[in-house]
């Protein structure tokens, strides 16, 4: 009598805890999240067909206790048996689901836990873990639709509101994926990542101060990684204010190894925007005398400006010279150095600097008339021929072309009397 009393008491409470939300073992986390367990109950809990027999009861027990110890296959296989006895209990494809994916079968996992929902038992650590499978296979839609059933169990988990808000962002949803983040920042005003992704979104809706203010705020919320403070410094470059730029530049640099070279000069040319000439020369010069042919011509380009603004034309010029040697095409620069070529009356390096600048394509045709009197002056007149021609088909023959035409007549002329 108390051998039958034990068994009908443990029976009876086998059968509550089956019934439960809360099953043999807490689910294993989505993967790169902080596991929460079961936190709801499921919709609707089925009812066990009959009472288990001593001998299921006891299978469960060591399936239970083989899962917990790692001991995936066998808890498999005890599992299996259990499911082939009472394929009823709905439990049995669940925790066999969660046996798969340990063991690196998804397919197989993903269908038993398929199995279970069609069989009433949605509950969140089923819907997590197809979430997760979906994931890692690239299927958002079927990631997004256990994210809404999950949600429809547990509404207010700060988890699963921003894995429902980033399956929505992969979905490429992005209104709704934006207004999910709008919930979740009104909700909990401290939440920076979120913050961050609804940034991301306003990028990609083309609002970029809504972005950069958003951005701002969860820097200051504790969010200050560098890539974050370079990013709000380029959409202030975008907007044109320099001093704002340079104010998350510097944040940006005292988070992170010095800046790079390429940074720098980006920092030089707001520095020379500001004013701050020294400071922009200072920077520029060491990368104008380095090694990197690209990065050397780029620096030499903004000394030539820095030149410039200091009223120092012979070294902006000879700035812009080394610069163009070195691969840059800049066309004001290419003007400005072909002018002053032609000004000092060396032709021959006003025609090869202002043919580059014309080869841009760049619609000026007083450049253009300046680049075949170079050629004529000096004396390269197939040259200045085939450039008159190529005035005329692009702008007409207008005044510069007859004048044009005038001056190469006569150096022909010239050059047969001699």
């Amino acid at each position: 009598m108390m051998r039958e009393r034990r068994l009908t008491d443990r029976l009876a409470v086998l059968a509550a805890w089956l019934l439960s939300s809360a099953c043999v073992y807490a689910a294993p986390p989505i993967a790169g999240t902080p596991h929460k367990g079961n936190t709801a109950e499921a919709p609707a809990a089925p009812a066990v067909a009959s009472p288990f027999t001593p001998e299921q009861a006891d299978t469960l027990t060591q399936a239970n206790a083989a899962f917990e110890r790692g001991a995936y296959a066998q808890a498999l296989t005890l599992l299996r048996k259990l499911r082939d006895d009472r394929p009823d209990f709905v439990d049995v494809h669940r925790l066999m689901g969660h046996c798969y994916y340990e063991l690196g079968r998804i397919d197989e996992a993903r269908a038993a836990m398929i199995e279970s929902i069609t069989r009433g038992r949605a509950t969140a650590d089923v819907l997590q873990r197809l979430v997760q499978i979906d994931r890692e296979a690239d299927r958002p839609l079927a990631e997004l639709g256990s994210l809404r059933m999950l949600m429809l169990i547990q509404p207010d988990d700060r988890q699963t509101q921003m894995l429902y808000a980033d399956a929505l962002t992969r979905a490429g949803a992005i209104d709704e994926a934006a207004g999910a983040f709008e919930r979740i920042i009104a909700a909990d005003p401290l939440n920076t990542d979120a913050r961050v992704r609804l940034g991301n979104l306003q990028m990609q809706r083309g609002e970029r101060r809504q972005a950069a203010a958003v951005f701002a705020t969860a820097y200051r919320l504790g969010a200050e990684s560098p890539q974050l403070a370079q990013t709000i410094a380029e959409l202030w470059v975008s907007f044109g204010d320099a001093r704002q730029a340079l104010a998350w530049y510097d944040k940006a640099a005292s988070l992170t190894e010095p800046l790079s070279a390429r940074r720098q000069l980006r920092r030089a040319e707001l520095l020379i925007e500001v004013g701050d000439i020294d400071q922009a020369i200072k920077l520029a010069t060491p990368i104008a005398n380095a090694g990197d042919k690209e990065l050397a011509a780029k620096a030499a380009t903004l000394l030539g400006r820095a030149a410039i603004v200091r009223g120092q034309p012979d070294e902006a010029m000879a700035q812009w010279r080394v610069a163009i040697d070195k691969g840059v095409d800049d066309p004001q620069v290419l003007a400005y150095v072909g002018g002053q070529c032609f000004n000092a009356k060396r032709y021959d390096d006003a025609a090869r600097y202002l043919g580059r600048y014309v080869d841009k394509g760049v619609a000026n045709p007083s450049m253009h008339r300046f680049l075949v009197i170079a050629l004529t002056r000096s004396d390269q007149r197939d040259a200045a021929h085939e450039r008159l021609r190529g005035y005329i088909e692009r702008y007409g023959l207008d005044e510069i072309a007859e004048d044009l035409i005038r001056q190469w007549g006569a150096a022909g002329h010239a050059k047969g009397a001699e």
